[in-house]
């Protein structure tokens, strides 16, 4: 009696702990605890000798953000939820954490650092004057507006990868080198709509 008067107590407990756990995980607006995504951290390279690698080549790659299988990397254009597009965490990344950006129009051998206010720029960001009316309404002043980077520009991505043969391994890898994000927007003074071919501009390199 007594064994099955303890074995209910615990499955009274175990109960409240769960029911706790649900309540927690509603007030967050999820049917589940991220524990993995938050505790993620990246996995190291494989460390490879010179000497074990018998063949390698640069392959140039183009990933375009329209297809379907792609889409993931562009939505959302805003950041929402802790969700956010492969361009805003890469903008991010030179924020916070460090990622030194390279200009893309000299060489693609990333030898030419660019500021995190000249990848602003480059992603459309700028300053213009505008003529405002004052706030008696007897006259007008201007104004220096500052426009914020288009992040939802970035439509496609170049990569710069090194596939190689690792005979110690026995293993043909490819590593990812460099990021270019692309912006395909309207030309000066045009429309970008279906008809028209937009401008595309490299931003960057990572």
């Amino acid at each position: 009696m007594k064994k099955i008067l303890f074995l209910m107590a615990i499955a009274a407990v175990l109960q409240c702990f769960d029911a706790a756990k649900s309540h927690a995980q509603v007030l967050l607006g999820l049917p589940y605890e991220k524990i993995h995504t938050l505790n993620r951290k990246p996995v190291p390279f494989q460390y490879v000798r010179e000497a074990d690698v018998m063949w390698s080549k640069i392959i140039w790659r183009r990933i375009e953000l329209s297809e379907k299988a792609n889409q993931h990397l562009y939505y959302p254009t805003q950041p929402q939820d802790g969700r956010m597009s492969l361009i805003d965490v890469l903008l991010e990344g030179i924020h916070t954490q460090g990622l030194t950006a390279y200009n893309p129009d000299l060489t693609d051998e990333f030898s030419s650092i660019i500021t995190e206010k000249e990848v602003h720029q480059r992603m459309g960001a700028n300053t213009k004057q505008q003529e405002v009316e004052t706030l008696d309404g007897e006259g007008s002043e201007v104004k220096i507006i500052d426009e914020p980077y288009h992040s939802e520009q970035v439509k496609a991505y170049m990569l710069k990868e090194l596939w190689f043969f690792d005979k110690q391994r026995s293993v043909l890898e490819v590593r990812i080198i460099g990021i270019c994000p692309l912006r395909l927007f309207a030309k000066e003074g045009e429309e970008d709509d279906a008809e028209g071919v937009p401008q595309q501009k490299k931003a960057f390199w990572i």
